[in-house]
């Protein structure tokens, strides 16, 4: 294999080696900044919905309300697997 750019040598490693040191596609910071968007709501609501018994009767009743649960839990996962895989897929 022969250096990258001129830059990097990569003489040593076997023919075999898969291609090194690639650019990631364009769409990857579009899929990160989507996780941290995704990542940002969750600690917003898992914040509140956690904290309810400090925010006053009337709030905390609309936060103990199931769907903001379900909420929070489905933007944590959809964050975490977006961010993820964005990372592992596009960012080799």
């Amino acid at each position: 294999m022969k250096a990258i750019n001129g830059h990097i040598d990569l003489s040593v490693l076997p023919k075999a080696a898969p291609a090194l040191l690639t650019a990631p596609t364009a769409t990857t910071p579009v899929f990160i900044a989507i996780a941290i968007a995704l990542s940002g709501l969750f600690l917003i609501i898992f914040t509140l919905v956690s904290l309810r018994g400090n925010l006053g009767p009337k709030l905390s009743a609309m936060m103990d309300r199931p769907i903001l649960h379900r909420v929070s839990a489905w933007l944590g996962l959809l964050s975490f697997m977006i961010g993820k895989s964005s990372l592992r897929i596009f960012g080799e």
